[in-house]
């Protein structure tokens, strides 16, 4: 084998590596920009769901369930924990993608 035919061998050998690199990594950017586009959209909801289950309103509805009254829709988000397991993991995600916006803007794996 030439030294022109080894160094086209080596290229196939880096090309093959790298092309699914590239095209796992192009179709986690698409899905994360798509996910990242719906949590923009809905964060002046999601604030709102925030300050509704730390004020006086959700208070006084959960106190109007535990008091007997049965809501005939859904009512999930007046459960101890549903709004504050979001919250935390609304605060964790967050605290993720700084750190790895950091990495990614540094370089660092």
């Amino acid at each position: 084998m030439d030294q022109n035919e080894k160094a086209q061998n080596e290229l196939l050998k880096r090309v093959e590596k790298m092309e699914p690199i590239l095209n796992r990594a192009t179709d986690l950017m698409d899905r994360l920009d798509v996910v990242l586009d719906e949590l923009e959209e809905q964060k002046n909801e999601v604030a709102q769901l925030f300050m509704y289950y730390t004020g006086n309103d959700w208070l006084d509805d959960m106190h109007m369930v535990d008091d007997g009254f049965t809501p005939e829709i859904s009512h999930g988000v007046l459960s101890q924990d549903s709004v504050y397991n979001l919250m935390i993991r609304y605060r964790a995600i967050a605290e993720r993608m700084i750190s790895m916006g950091n990495d990614l803007l540094d370089g660092e794996d």
